[in-house]
């Protein structure tokens, strides 16, 4: 027969539940905030001439833009790669004209939002693309910053790695 004091402490109490609980919680909230960066295109090297007929483009994931669970980049229908926070993805293009498509995954359920923008035709160019939360409306958004904003914020990221 056993005793009531055997079995109780093989029993964890509703108070020793709490602890991994909220454990779980912080885990799977931790989870959401991260994503795997990468990159499929090759990766032009820091300061490689840009080939004739050609332009450069960096997008770059900004610090505090962890909203985001992940974001893929797109360049026409080929996808670029993921980028995390404070990253980004360069490559090179067809100084031609096209469209470029981020996907956003946002919030807890991780439903997505997508932008468009254009992408740089002037062959010999290089273009950065900052990943901002609008402080209006709350809502990811495709910024184009200047050269030398852009290539602060080049400096002061990771590039994705290639794949």
């Amino acid at each position: 027969m056993r005793r009531a004091s055997q079995s109780s402490r093989h029993r964890p109490t509703r108070f020793a539940r709490i602890p991994r609980l909220a454990w779980l919680a912080c885990s799977l909230a931790l989870a959401a905030c991260s994503s795997e960066s990468y990159q499929r295109t090759p990766q032009p090297g820091a300061g490689s001439p840009i080939a004739p007929g050609a332009c450069r483009v960096y997008v770059l994931r900004e610090a505090g833009s962890t909203a985001f669970g992940s974001v893929t980049v797109f360049d026409q229908g080929e996808e670029i790669g993921k980028v995390a926070e404070h990253e980004y993805v360069v490559w090179d293009r067809p100084a031609e004209r096209g469209v470029g498509r981020i996907v956003f995954e946002v919030g807890p359920d991780r439903h997505t939002t997508e932008n468009v923008f254009d992408l740089p035709r002037e062959a010999g160019t290089t273009s950065w693309f900052a990943l901002r939360i609008a402080f209006q409306g709350r809502k990811p958004e495709v910024v184009k910053l200047e050269a030398k904003e852009g290539t602060a914020l080049v400096a002061e990221s990771n590039a994705a790695r290639v794949r």
